[in-house]
């Protein structure tokens, strides 16, 4: 299990407060990612999800691309790749070529 980000930052930098690290996360990690996600329209593949739903789900693609790979992917190619693979377009034309 990977560690939580507070918890890392914390045990590596001493006292940190809960809300620097949240808007550090927020401001770093998240909004680009979200930002990607809209710039893309990847949501529009996956209906019933929100942003935050999205933003798990690609990170933890991006976690697994980046071992199979050997090398960080990023964010954009993470997004792009985890649209295209399960994304709601993909689906219908899996479904109807098969």
């Amino acid at each position: 299990m990977r560690p939580c980000i507070a918890t890392s930052l914390a045990s590596n930098y001493g006292e940190v407060l809960w809300k620097e690290v949240v808007s550090g996360w927020y401001d770093s990690l998240y909004m680009p990612v979200v930002h990607i996600m809209r710039q893309r329209k990847v949501l529009k593949r996956f209906h019933r999800l929100t942003e935050a739903d999205l933003y798990l789900s690609i990170m933890d693609h991006r976690y697994y691309l980046s071992r199979e790979y050997g090398r960080d992917v990023g964010a954009g190619t993470a997004t792009q790749d985890f649209a295209v693979r399960f994304g709601q377009q993909n689906r219908r034309h899996w479904v109807t070529t098969r």
